[in-house]
């Protein structure tokens, strides 16, 4: 799904009731909205996190819209549901026991940190214009005595000042197009860890089989080409340019393959032969035929055995071992 257009339908309030006609689709009503706002929030496995990893999360699979109203709206949701979990409120014990002031400390919290976020890693905001460690420890001590039981700890926010100036929190283009980021990866494994351990249900089980196969799909759609790109290197495979350019000048080529793989060991050989079996095999178990044919293909073609066959037969058996 494309980044801001998720960002943008979250953040829609929906037609109420009143601005409502029969033919008003479930999916532009504002109780469908907020109930699949508050399902996508609570989808994500925040046990443990403090807020700032929690956002960063959050914030890696979708880009928040520009409208106030609509961040406001997403922060809302996303602090209800990390307010209970997160390690301010199990751990640290530095957001109040009322869920109603836990929830309102982490929100504005939140927005501190996407404005503190902004502010450090805009380029358009002068070095002495940008916000200091000392007024983001002031403007978020304390929220008040409606929100906060006590004082923030100073070391609790130096620490997130320097996490934030350290690594910028990235929201537009991470995730819409399937690509694998760090803070994704959390998130898949701590679920996945979570369901592994739950047999609450038959019905949670299925699930977790299911999940457990997207996030195998996933990692296969992800590396099959990287584990190629190293397979070539351990096979020593020499660039096509370069047997041309040796055949153009009057080679056969096999002198430039002989140099190039003077220095390609055994174990490396043999190391990208067993790369290469694991990813065939791991394509024909999930049933991914697509993958396996472009795999099998380039395999054969690395290989030397389908490619070059004008070259002599020992010429393309030595190429291969």
């Amino acid at each position: 799904l494309d980044n801001p257009a998720v960002g943008q339908y979250l953040g829609e309030l929906g037609k109420s009731e009143k601005d409502s006609s029969k033919s008003t689709p479930v999916f532009e009503r504002d109780w469908f909205h907020k109930a699949l706002l508050e399902s996508f929030c609570s989808s994500f496995a925040f046990q443990n996190l403090t807020v700032l990893d929690g956002l960063r999360m959050f914030l890696a699979t979708f880009r928040l819209p520009g409208e106030a109203q609509m961040i406001d709206r997403i922060l809302q949701a996303f602090a209800e549901s990390i307010s209970r979990q997160c390690v301010e409120s199990t751990g640290l014990k530095v957001f109040s026991t009322d869920e109603k002031k836990a929830s309102d400390a982490a929100y504005l919290l939140s927005f501190s940190i996407i404005m503190l976020n902004t502010d450090l890693h805009n380029d358009n905001i002068r070095a002495d214009r940008k916000m200091k460690l000392k007024d983001f420890i002031r403007n978020n001590k304390n929220y008040g005595k409606e929100i906060s039981d006590e004082d923030l700890p100073v070391e609790y926010l130096e620490g997130i000042y320097r996490g934030i100036k350290e690594e910028q929190i990235r929201t537009l283009g991470e995730g819409a197009d399937g690509s694998m980021t760090g803070e994704r990866w959390k998130d898949v494994m701590r679920s996945e860890a979570s369901s592994s351990h739950s047999h609450s249900s038959e019905r949670r089980t299925i699930q977790s089989d299911g999940d457990a196969k997207d996030l195998k799909e996933l990692l296969l759609e992800s590396s099959w080409q990287p584990i190629l790109s190293a397979v070539s290197g351990l096979w020593g495979m020499v660039p096509w340019e370069v047997y041309q350019a040796d055949e153009g000048g009057g080679g056969s080529g096999a002198a430039a393959l002989v140099e190039h793989q003077n220095g390609t060991s055994l174990v490396g050989a043999r190391l990208g032969i067993d790369l290469a079996y694991e990813i065939l095999s791991g394509a024909s178990n999930l049933s991914r035929h697509d993958i396996l044919q472009d795999v099998f293909t380039n395999i054969c073609y690395m290989s030397g055995l389908v490619s070059e066959y004008n070259r002599p037969t020992e010429e393309r058996i030595h190429t291969f071992l």
